[in-house]
């Protein structure tokens, strides 16, 4: 039946039903998005390089704070060698008294 399909004016109307599955690149929003992506990736590579310096410093620091603790033990050492030679030498005393050194009475 042709009265099915055409309105009350006599002219066809159709409905469609249209989505959107991709959006158009237009050029200049290309540049937009490529410029975007250049100054990602040089601040990519910026905290890379910071990372990588904060990695060495790190390194350092463990290197030095070993180095550091290497030399605190073989003073520790030194010094018990030290006195243990040292109290080795002084005659024993028959009582072991504490003087002042600067009035010399003893301390109790």
């Amino acid at each position: 039946n042709r009265n099915d399909l055409l309105n009350e004016d006599g002219k066809l109307s159709l409905q469609v039903d249209v989505e959107l599955l991709e959006e158009e690149v237009v050029p200049h929003k290309q540049e937009e998005t490529t410029v975007k992506l250049v100054r990602l990736e040089q601040k990519l590579s910026n905290q890379t390089k910071q990372i990588n310096l904060l990695q060495e410093t790190t390194k350092r620091m463990e290197s030095k704070s070993q180095s550091d603790m290497n030399e605190l033990k073989n003073m520790i050492r030194k010094l018990s060698l030290t006195q243990a030679s040292s109290a080795q030498k002084q005659p024993p005393t028959q009582n072991s008294q504490l003087e002042c050194p600067i009035c010399m009475e003893v301390v109790k």
